[in-house]
């Protein structure tokens, strides 16, 4: 080995840390954004998401009150009652956290995501 394939070889490696030190320092900041809930394809509630934002909220659909819960970052929804959602799958969801996720409830037309800024 040349000293001028070790300098190829130590400069690839750190161009390589500085790239993923980019990707770890802009990755941070991806969560920022808003939950977005739409009953019957109308914004009902709209929250801005960051990874401090926590807390649950309440919104209103059919003459029924639902609820989220944000924490660090992500959001899920919270358990309704049978008769109002009898099979629960939007509650078992869980946390989403990326824009591509969604948690929807098809008995109440209720649909709950996160738009990235």
């Amino acid at each position: 080995m040349k000293k001028a394939d070790i300098k190829l070889i130590v400069g690839i490696f750190l161009i390589s840390l500085f790239i993923l030190g980019v990707f770890k320092f802009v990755s941070k900041d991806i969560n920022k954004g808003y939950v977005i809930i739409k009953v019957e394809n109308e914004i009902v509630k709209k929250i801005e998401i960051n990874n401090r934002t926590q807390g649950t909220y309440n919104f209103k659909f059919n003459n029924n009150e639902g609820e989220i819960e944000i924490k660090n970052g992500a959001v899920k929804m919270k358990e309704m009652r049978k008769i109002i959602c009898p099979r629960g799958i939007c509650s078992k969801t869980g946390w989403i956290e990326k824009s591509y996720e969604t948690i929807v409830c098809m008995p109440n037309k209720i649909i709950v995501s996160i738009e990235q800024i």
